[in-house]
């Protein structure tokens, strides 16, 4: 492998065959690692001011404080997943004067066509939201994500737009489902302790 730069001493560069194509990086010198303290969930929300892109009326929404979720993994699907805290059940930013609710990529951006057809279809029917506590649980969550869905059909969005918020919808249902699971193992693995005493 030593002569793989063989050649290019033409062009001046033959200082070239001494180099080792696969040679080992020096190990940086570990650094103090920082003591990270973990965060709540409720910690790494704040209240956001929007406004309605249909009914015009302010309201807030919860989001995730930037750069406060630490990602640990990506899923093979590129489902992103963070520790102590779901950022996607804070995806959909929801109206709670007229049901106008959209994920927060595509909130603001909607025809005046649309607007018509949400007001027709969602808006003329929609009761209010009902009150969610601090942080959302997942079932506020993935019933904000059918709004959004529901929406997104009404107002004729683009395909992509509509398959895009079926993906969010399955992310959140899996983070349910991974949350429950871990949340009955440990309720098993307590009962078998308890039985044992």
């Amino acid at each position: 492998m030593n002569d793989i730069f063989s050649g290019l001493e033409s062009l001046g560069l033959s200082n070239l065959n001494k180099i080792e194509i696969y040679q080992e990086e020096k190990v940086a010198e570990k650094k103090e690692e920082k003591t990270i303290i973990a965060e709540t969930e409720e910690e790494m929300l704040f209240d956001k001011t929007q406004v309605c892109a249909v009914c015009e009326k302010k309201f807030y929404s919860k989001a995730i404080k930037s750069g406060k979720a630490k990602l640990i993994e990506t899923d093979t699907d590129l489902r992103p997943k963070y520790s102590n805290v779901d950022p996607g059940k804070y995806d959909v930013i929801a109206c709670p004067h007229c049901g106008y609710s959209a994920i927060s990529r595509f909130f603001k951006g909607i025809t005046s066509a649309q607007r018509n057809l949400v007001k027709e279809n969602i808006s003329s029917q929609f009761k209010e939201l009902p009150p969610t506590g601090v942080t959302y649980t997942y079932d506020e969550s993935i019933m904000l994500h059918k709004l959004a869905l529901a929406n997104s059909v009404v107002k004729k969005a683009r395909v992509s737009e509509r398959a895009y918020t079926c993906l969010k919808t399955a992310w959140i249902i899996r983070g349910k489902r991974e949350s429950l699971d871990s949340t009955t193992e440990n309720y098993a693995i307590e009962s078998a302790r308890l039985q044992k005493e």
